[in-house]
């Protein structure tokens, strides 16, 4: 109200703000003006900005998307959630914007096991057997990346050291997610084997 009366006034007022209270007079004073205000301020002359409230929207979206998120991978998608517990502020691929479109692809459709693989293909019926190529075993993402005799190399050749052995993919992919060494290795290892899933 005084602000008001002030402006009305054509009194100009200037605010500061000050760190501490201590060896400042007047201070104390208008600290407990501060409070009483708070307390029991008048709501007519109050203006809350709409970017005021995008950090507490932002966080409230993010903690409702997470709890939508937990509560749906119980029912579908329990595969991705596995490698992904946690919605992400980006996508994997935003640190790799040099990485190509077909590797990109590829990563995309191994973490959300849909690949293009004798297994998968068998199961939604569009060939007569799950065997690899090779011949050896039924061809599933595992068997193509560590151990297809078709490859020139296996994907355990060419993991850092940090990654326990044997793997599976799944575990792999959730590595790669918080580890970008092994995520870089699964790069590598897909162009340079020129794989299509």
């Amino acid at each position: 109200q005084s602000l008001l009366d002030c402006h009305l006034r054509n009194i100009k007022v200037t605010l500061a703000w000050i760190p501490g209270h201590s060896g400042i007079q007047g201070n104390e004073t208008v600290d407990s003006y501060a409070k009483e205000a708070v307390e029991t301020g008048s709501l007519e002359h109050y203006h809350c900005f709409f970017y005021d409230l995008f950090s507490l929207a932002k966080s409230e979206l993010d903690s409702g998307w997470q709890r939508h998120y937990d509560r749906s991978k119980l029912i579908k998608g329990r595969y991705y959630s596995d490698i992904q517990p946690s919605i992400p502020t980006k996508p994997w691929f935003f640190r790799y914007r040099l990485v190509d479109k077909q590797t990109t692809s590829v990563i995309c459709r191994l973490r959300i096991g849909h690949t293009c693989t004798p297994s998968r293909l068998h199961r939604w019926g569009i060939i007569q057997s799950p065997i690899c190529v090779c011949g050896l075993e039924e061809g599933t993402e595992d068997h193509i990346l560590f151990n297809c005799p078709n490859r020139s190399v296996s994907l355990y050749n060419i993991l850092p050291s940090c990654v326990p052995k044997p793997i599976d993919l799944k575990s792999l992919l959730f590595l790669s997610s918080i580890n970008k060494k092994v995520l870089n290795s699964l790069i590598k290892f897909i162009h340079s084997q020129k794989i299509k899933l």
